[in-house]
């Protein structure tokens, strides 16, 4: 045959498209990023409004109907789909795939400034992107830290006479299901509750160290490579509160109104302008924003007889947390959840690793010593190295 003959008459032709063949295999192989799925990209536009303290229905009549009502008419638009939630109000756009997100957002935008108006309360609409590849890569738990199996065998080997009720715990496969056991053994048997105190969860409320979370674990998953985006959900966010005697407000010939107008114009900080001494310059600022519950309790709302009445005579201030929207459990327990998402092109199997890492460093340095412990209970590289076995 020809082709054969040509092969064999022309042995380094031949070797050279082989090694070539070889190496641009083994680059592929090497270089080429791993993911679950391929990497499919809807456009995607998402429009999210807040109206703080309104109900689903509030939201939807006020707001989502009066944005579709504008958004209907966007070009290019080949599904929009709305949610409604307590206080907050968000529509879906999904564009044909091909198409120029920055002329698209431009569109919305536009057509955004044509509903007539929003609820006094509302915040301004907020326009992102986000695409179907933004699934998370990984999820952790942050909760509180509970002996692990080999300080609970350590235990076991010196009290002999509790080691048979916390060898359930000890065989655990992850934290979470160990601190359940654990508790379940007290649960039966209080009067040992002393003995084993070194083993059991601390008594530490996790749902309010949501800041924390975000400042020490959100903020340092963000600066592993191939990690474009990280989320905290769960927890309670911190808030200035204000309760209002109804009572003395009213002793008082005061409103609510006159409450809430007096710190929102008094809680901001004023530029003044500048003065010019000479070759000097200086600038003037007033600086009214407060920093502490004492501050606002010396607000001043008004002035009766002469005397000035201050928020601190008609209301307590405190530091307080908001009403949670939602809660995240893990076997039983309140926790925080912390997800991951993958930059557009990463390698998911190094930047799981680089994920690990740091999670790692965080539990020894930073969650150890407070009591607490980071815990992956989500992980895609599981999937991709099953479908790699598999092929």
């Amino acid at each position: 045959m020809p082709l054969i003959e040509a092969f064999v008459h022309n042995p380094v032709k031949v070797s050279v498209g082989v090694l070539l063949f070889v190496l641009f295999g083994l680059i592929g192989l090497l270089r080429m990023p791993m993911q679950l799925t391929p990497e499919v990209q809807i456009p995607t536009i998402m429009i999210e409004t807040t109206w703080p303290g309104a109900a689903p229905q509030e939201v939807e009549r006020e707001i989502v109907q009066e944005q579709e009502e504008q958004l209907k008419g966007v070009e290019g638009v080949k599904k929009m789909s709305s949610e409604c939630r307590n206080s907050q109000g968000s529509i879906t756009l999904e564009f044909a795939v091909g198409t120029d997100l920055a002329e698209a957002m431009l569109k919305v935008n536009t057509r955004l400034q044509q509903v007539p108006e929003y609820p006094e309360d509302a915040d301004e609409p907020v326009i992102s992107t986000s695409g179907a590849n933004e699934n998370a890569i990984a999820w952790f738990v942050l909760r509180s830290r509970v002996g692990s199996p080999e300080e609970i065998a350590a235990f076991q080997q010196a009290n002999l006479g509790l080691a048979k009720l916390l060898e359930p715990a000890r065989l655990a496969h992850n934290s979470g299901l160990r601190t359940r056991r654990l508790l379940e053994v007290v649960e039966r048997h209080p009067e040992i509750k002393f003995r084993i105190e070194q083993l059991l969860p601390a008594d530490i409320d996790v749902p309010k160290l949501r800041r924390f979370a975000e400042d020490q674990i959100e903020a340092q998953f963000e600066r592993v490579e191939g990690v474009s985006n990280s989320n905290v959900y769960g927890g309670m966010e911190e808030e200035m509160q204000v309760i209002v005697d109804p009572e003395r407000l009213a002793a008082r010939k005061l409103t609510i109104g006159d409450v809430r107008r007096v710190l929102r114009d008094q809680n901001r900080d004023t530029t003044a302008g500048d003065i010019w001494d000479g070759k000097r310059r200086y600038v003037v600022r007033v600086m009214g924003q407060v920093q502490d519950p004492e501050q606002i309790g010396d607000t001043i709302i008004a002035r009766r007889d002469g005397v000035p009445v201050y928020v601190h005579d008609v209301a307590e201030v405190k530091l307080g947390y908001k009403k949670p929207t939602g809660l995240v459990k893990n076997f039983g327990a309140s926790c925080i959840a912390i997800n991951c998402v993958r930059e557009t092109g990463a390698n998911v199997l190094e930047t799981m690793a680089g994920l690990r890492d740091v999670a790692a460093r965080l539990n020894r340095d930073v969650l150890e010593p407070r009591g607490l412990v980071l815990v992956q209970v989500y992980d895609e590289t599981d999937y991709i190295y099953s479908a790699i076995r598999l092929v």
